[in-house]
């Protein structure tokens, strides 16, 4: 019974050992293949070597072994802190006169610059406002109306709450215009409303209580606006007309003042005239009639006076007169015009001689 039960052992011990070299086999081969877990793909499958070709000339392949070294694993995208606050310029617009002074409602814009993230808001203060005004950067602008000096006080501030450090600026307006010129003219004035002489124009302060007074404007017969001095003088001949107006430095006109102004500093033009039978050598036969011409541009010719021979007395002309006596005579004679400009004297020397009777000559035979 022993006996038997020992030759049906060995067998068994053999086919055991076969497994275990069988599972051994299979650990190493499966260690050496990749590995697919389950659903997650299948295994690439062997291709089988082709036969040779005993007729084929067999190629040499010269094989290296690559070194890989560690593999760096890819960066990271980081981002860029922002802790810079943004900044902001502000621009006024409006009317004005070149000076820091607006006539007009003056609208202000706020340009902000935040190159990281972006603005979220501006805050601005006016005139020393207790609480900020808040407002989102592309809202429309602020518009600041009433007159005066005004401070805008401003900051920014971004989406991460960066806040930039608040700035002021100033704003200047002044609506209302100057006060009327006040004004006095200095010349010789005649009782007729004519100045005989250039006429001095001094002006006077138009009182401006916010701005200031700028300059003085004169329009002369309608010529045009033009700046002028506190003093200018008027010298030509005619009938004048003014305008005078003060400019303050918002560049508010004030309201006109009008002034007609009569000048003539232009004396008058007389001529004469002798109408007689006379001689090529200058003689004149009685009667010799003499005429007084005179002419005035301006106020008008007033009277012509003249003299003959050196009278003692000038006589007011009053029309043509006669000269019989004999003789060389001298005439003197000028005008003077209603705003008292006299004419320089004129004189002009002639002959009259007496009348000529041409006889008859009779021949005796």
């Amino acid at each position: 019974m022993f006996k038997g039960t020992k030759l049906q052992l060995v067998p068994i011990m053999f086919i055991g050992l076969m497994a275990v070299s069988l599972g051994l086999w299979l650990s190493t081969v499966a260690a050496d293949r990749p590995h697919h877990p389950l659903g997650q793909g299948k295994p690439t499958p062997v291709t089988p070597f082709p036969t040779p070709d005993p007729n084929e000339t067999p190629v040499v392949v010269e094989t290296k072994t690559a070194v890989v070294g560690p593999i760096s694993p890819l960066p990271t995208q980081t981002s860029i802190p922002d802790n810079m606050p943004p900044n902001t310029v502000v621009q006024f617009a409006g009317q004005h006169a070149g000076y820091n002074w607006y006539r007009s409602p003056v609208t202000v814009t706020f340009n902000v610059i935040d190159n990281l993230t972006g603005l979220g808001i501006i805050e601005y203060k006016i005139d020393g406002a207790t609480d900020w005004t808040q407002r989102e950067y592309y809202h429309p602008p602020v518009i600041i109306t009433g007159e005066g000096t005004h401070t805008i006080t401003y900051r920014a501030i971004d989406k991460l709450s960066n806040t930039e450090t608040a700035k002021s600026a100033t704003v200047n307006i002044d609506l209302t215009p100057p006060n009327p010129v006040t004004y006095t003219l200095d010349g010789l004035y005649i009782l007729n409303g004519w100045y005989g002489s250039p006429v001095t124009l001094n002006l006077s302060a138009g009182q401006d209580t916010l701005s200031g007074l700028d300059h003085y404007e004169i329009n002369l017969n309608g010529r045009g606006w033009l700046p002028v001095s506190t003093t200018t003088v008027i010298s030509d001949t005619g009938n004048h007309t003014l305008e005078l107006r003060a400019i303050d430095r918002a560049g508010n006109p004030g309201p006109a003042e009008f002034i007609s102004l009569d000048v003539d500093t232009t004396p008058p033009t007389t001529t004469h005239t002798i109408s007689s039978t006379h001689f090529d050598d200058g003689r004149y036969t009685v009667p010799v009639t003499i005429s007084l011409t005179a002419m005035d541009i301006g106020a008008g010719v007033f009277q012509i006076l003249y003299r003959l021979d050196g009278g003692p007395a000038w006589w007011i002309y009053g029309g043509p007169f006669e000269v019989n006596t004999k003789g060389n005579h001298t005439l003197e004679y000028y005008a003077t015009d209603r705003a008292n400009n006299i004419e320089p004297k004129h004189t002009v020397t002639f002959n009259v001689e007496g009348r000529k009777i041409f006889l008859p000559i009779i021949l005796k035979p």
